[in-house]
């Protein structure tokens, strides 16, 4: 009897100390994610491509709205746009004003991994990654993916975040490892048409993101 006693009083603290320490988890991981529904900024990306010796170095500035999409426009080293929508099409623009539908299951996965990020979604994040390590002193989270169809583009995400800079990284064996760096952050309460020109000039581009939820 008292075995069995203390077996049952073992399972019952276990799973009351999880439940504990995975809504601590739950609740800490606000602290990294955006809070504003429309903001832009800078970044900064180092990639690994498989395959390749040298990683590849790239920056630029991008516009996000809740309600709309992410634009991602990279300047250097070369210079074209990534429209990711809320919807299923994602699009990229090139120096030359051409745009072109993203094919591919990365570009799908990415685009909804990114808009979920910068619209705060903890649900998603939960729901698709499983957290498996949190430090507190340095301000960062890792989270592992649940997915099988989705681990071979994004396997692992490690979030920072600092004042005033963000830092993702990314691992994928298709996709390669990513750095990115976010700063020079600026939000405003509802969407401005002037911020979306200043990274595509194509307001009608920017205005004509589709709103379907993810």
């Amino acid at each position: 009897m008292n075995r069995l006693l203390s077996i049952l009083t073992i399972v019952i603290l276990n799973s009351f100390f999880a439940t504990v320490f995975a809504n601590d988890l739950s609740t800490d991981l606000s602290q990294f994610l955006p809070d504003h529904c429309y903001f832009s900024g800078h970044f900064h990306e180092e990639k690994q491509l498989p395959g390749l010796p040298q990683k590849v170095l790239s920056k630029g500035k991008f516009y996000f709205a809740c309600d709309r999409g992410l634009i991602w426009q990279t300047q250097s080293p070369v210079q074209n746009s990534l429209l990711y929508t809320l919807g299923k099409d994602h699009y990229r623009l090139d120096q030359n004003n051409t745009l072109e539908k993203l094919e591919g299951r990365s570009h799908k996965h990415l685009a909804k991994l990114l808009n979920n990020l910068m619209s705060g979604n903890q649900d998603y994040l939960h729901k698709y990654f499983e957290i498996i390590q949190f430090n507190e002193k340095s301000h960062s989270v890792t989270l592992t993916s649940r997915k099988k169809s989705m681990a071979k583009f994004i396997h692992s995400l490690n979030l920072t975040k600092n004042e005033g800079e963000v830092t993702i990284q990314m691992q994928g064996e298709k996709s390669g490892n990513s750095l990115i760096r976010i700063d020079n952050l600026q939000a405003t309460e509802e969407f401005v048409s002037e911020c979306c020109r200043f990274v595509i000039p194509q307001a009608a581009l920017c205005l004509g993101l589709e709103t379907q939820t993810p």
